[in-house]
């Protein structure tokens, strides 16, 4: 998640309801991080990385890589990147590309939606050194090959629903499902509708178990 692990609580505890250890992580910039600045999911996906192979390395089985909006992105980077073979995935919200969430965020913040989301996109990446135009999730999903959850909402403000779409069209696993959630906006769909949560995420956990 783009915000501190704390605002994934909730979903942590039911993990756990489930038998699940869990390890949550705070990217850099957020949270307990030592750093301060983000990169919007791009090196985020080392995070990603070590964390897995953290765990791995415990013995641990059944892996299972969660991540919303922000996070999502690293996870489905992370995959791409380092070629990462888990369980399955769960994806909540990722943004369609890094423009297209600064497009996003010019718009709730007032500003035009261009050139405001085309200059810093370039900004950016000539800042961290990274192609900022290609920083974008259909990018990731194109190399995600293990079983995969999709969720998002009708109302997300950052996630239109072509964009979900088309990133859930692209994704080349051949065992994935997209679950919308109708009236939710860019937030956490376990407390919007507990029950449709629960149980689209334990019937893809359960059916994905080794």
């Amino acid at each position: 998640s783009a915000g501190t692990k704390a605002t994934l609580m909730d979903e942590a505890n039911e993990f756990r309801y489930w038998g699940y250890d869990v390890l949550m992580v705070d990217f850099r910039g957020h949270g307990n991080s030592e750093s301060k600045t983000t990169t919007i999911g791009m090196r985020e996906a080392e995070e990603v990385k070590l964390a897995f192979d953290f765990v791995a390395a415990k013995g641990g089985k059944n892996i299972f890589l969660y991540g919303g909006s922000m996070g999502a992105v690293a996870v489905a980077r992370a995959i791409s990147k380092y070629d990462l073979k888990p369980s399955g995935l769960i994806l909540e919200a990722p943004f369609f590309s890094l423009q297209t969430y600064l497009k996003a965020r010019a718009r709730i913040l007032g500003f035009p939606n261009q050139p405001f989301a085309f200059f810093t996109t370039f900004w950016v990446g000539t800042e961290w050194g990274f192609g900022g135009f290609r920083h974008k999730t259909t990018r990731y999903v194109k190399d995600i090959t293990c079983p995969v959850l999709l969720q998002c909402g009708t109302l997300d403000n950052y996630v239109s629903q072509p964009e979900i779409q088309e990133i859930f069209r692209v994704t080349a696993s051949a065992n994935k499902k997209l679950v919308i959630y109708e009236g939710a906006q860019h937030e956490s769909y376990l407390r919007k509708d507990p029950a449709k949560w629960r149980r689209e995420t334990e019937i893809f956990l359960s059916a994905n178990r080794n």
